[in-house]
């Protein structure tokens, strides 16, 4: 910037003011790499360094959020939706006990209710119901069947007596069994 003197011919030139940094002015926030501090760094240059860092850190960082929401639309605050039923406390209707009372497993139950939902009888009545009379006996079998079968079996290790006549004993096996038998 320039000022003329009216009282003289000569003119001033006065330095154009500085504008703060801006995060707009990314030039100066790429990455560089850092300087090496001299040997006989002094605490408030030290200070002052790490003053500086921290400063170019939290443009850097302010610069990445610009960019992340940079290509994002703005999303208008929608509340969380409610849910359409109230959460059902997990217990048992009377049907439900009545039938576990009979002895019928979780499996079987969940079965019952659904086949009491498909047939349009209440929960009681479904054992009596060819549907699932069928499924138990089924299943039944099946599980029977599964316990019936016998696991892979070791079977008892082939044991071999020896005698003074089992071939190809050593001498020292044969003596062995002479003082076993002999008692010495």
């Amino acid at each position: 910037m320039t000022i003329e003197n009216p009282d003289e011919s000569e003119v001033i030139e006065t330095p154009t003011p500085v504008e703060p940094e801006s995060p707009e002015n990314d030039d100066e926030l790429d990455p560089e790499v850092a300087p090496v501090p001299p040997e006989n760094e002094t605490p408030e240059q030290l200070k002052s360094r790490l003053a500086e860092t921290e400063e170019r850190n939290r443009k850097l960082w302010a610069r990445l959020q610009r960019e992340k929401t940079k290509g994002k639309p703005a999303t208008p605050a929608v509340p969380a939706p409610k849910p359409a039923e109230p959460a059902k406390p997990a217990s048992l209707t009377r049907d439900e006990a009545i039938l576990i009372a009979k002895g019928f497993s979780e499996e079987e139950l969940e079965k019952a209710k659904k086949i009491a939902e498909v047939e349009n009888i209440p929960l009681t009545e479904v054992p009596t119901n060819d549907l699932f009379i069928t499924w138990k006996t089924k299943r039944e079998a099946e599980k029977k069947e599964q316990d019936a079968q016998l696991g892979v079996g070791r079977g008892a290790r082939r044991t071999v007596k020896r005698t003074f006549s089992t071939p190809g004993l050593s001498d020292s096996e044969h003596k062995e069994m002479f003082k076993e038998k002999i008692g010495r």
